[in-house]
């Protein structure tokens, strides 16, 4: 009887001196990073109201970079970035090729404008 209740507490001081390791261990592997993520929404070109659109261009960035998920049916997308009213950055993206860096020592409010491939704008802000 006595080997089983030794066994027993030598098991849990194992699980109790160990856990604490392991979960430091996984703490210290990931970077913190301070993601956000905007929606770029189509642009409207009449004052006409309508329902708002279910298409979107979804950007999620950080300080270093920016990946943009497109919808099914939009094979490419020109980008332009800007502040202030100046344009700071344009490339462009597609479903293969849809990460980009983001601004060099981004700071503030910036505007993306998309154009797609089937001719149709979308907007958003970033905010660093």
């Amino acid at each position: 009887m006595k080997k089983i209740e030794l066994k027993i507490l030598l098991g849990v001081l194992i699980f109790l001196f160990t856990t604490p390791i392991v979960l430091n261990a996984d703490n210290t592997t990931k970077p913190e990073r301070n993601e956000h993520t905007s929606l770029l929404i189509a642009s409207k070109f009449s004052k006409r109201p309508n329902a708002p659109s279910r298409v979107f261009i979804e950007c999620r960035y950080d300080e270093e970079t920016m990946m943009f998920i497109m919808p099914d049916g939009i094979e490419y997308a020109e980008i332009s970035i800007s502040q202030n009213d100046f344009v700071i950055m344009t490339d462009v993206i597609t479903r293969d090729m849809h990460i980009l860096p983001s601004p060099s020592h981004a700071a503030g409010e910036y505007l993306v404008s998309c154009t797609s491939s089937d001719g149709r704008v979308f907007q958003g802000y970033l905010y660093f």
